[in-house]
């Protein structure tokens, strides 16, 4: 309900308005976190049945964001080509992203580098590649450490929490406690910035 809200306010009119970058972005970059909240929630339909948005030169960091989402919704659905689809778009587009775009206080590639990282993740897991799943899953909890801090996360949905629930159903029970322990701040190891104990 508040992702629609904000993406209700986020609208072509304001994502527009000429010669205000800082703005423009900020405000289109609110308008992606919908699909973080879907992914977050495993709305794995809804993910797949939402039209992608229409202009996505206008809506960068939302195009990216669908592509990326659909990726994981297809992987968790075991639709592995139409998630390799959905991966290969998620580059295309990364790659016509200007390297000066920025969502706050971080550029949009080092914040979309996360969602790389945790979609090949999810692709290789669901493949039945764990191994290799958990090496993408601790490099999108290492590109996660170092984003610079903002509020609101410049990547809402906590890679340790991926990474934990992944190896929690593979019986790494030990491991997956340190990871959730770790993201909870409970073990010392994690800058407070990066926490997330609510």
């Amino acid at each position: 309900w508040a992702a629609d809200k904000v993406r209700g306010l986020a609208t072509r009119d304001v994502v527009s308005i000429p010669d205000r970058p800082k703005l423009t972005q900020t405000v289109e970059g609110y308008h992606a976190m919908k699909s973080h909240v879907q992914v977050r929630f495993g709305r794995w339909r809804e993910i797949i049945d939402e039209p992608m948005v229409v202009e996505p030169e206008l809506y960068v960091l939302t195009t990216a964001m669908q592509h990326y989402a659909k990726g994981v919704a297809h992987a968790a659905l075991r639709a592995f080509a139409a998630a390799e689809h959905e991966r290969e778009r998620f580059h295309q587009h990364l790659s016509r992203i200007p390297a000066e775009r920025r969502f706050l206080s971080n550029p949009t590639h080092a914040s979309l580098a996360v969602g790389a990282a945790l979609l090949d993740g999810e692709l290789a897991y669901h493949q039945g590649r764990h191994d290799e799943a958990y090496v993408h899953l601790r490099q999108a909890v290492g590109l996660d450490d170092n984003l610079s801090y903002t509020e609101p996360w410049a990547w809402m949905h906590p890679p340790r929490h991926a990474l934990a629930a992944l190896l929690l159903d593979q019986g790494h029970a030990e491991e997956a406690e340190q990871v959730y322990r770790d993201d909870l701040g409970l073990s010392g190891a994690v800058q407070r910035c990066a926490q997330h104990p609510d």
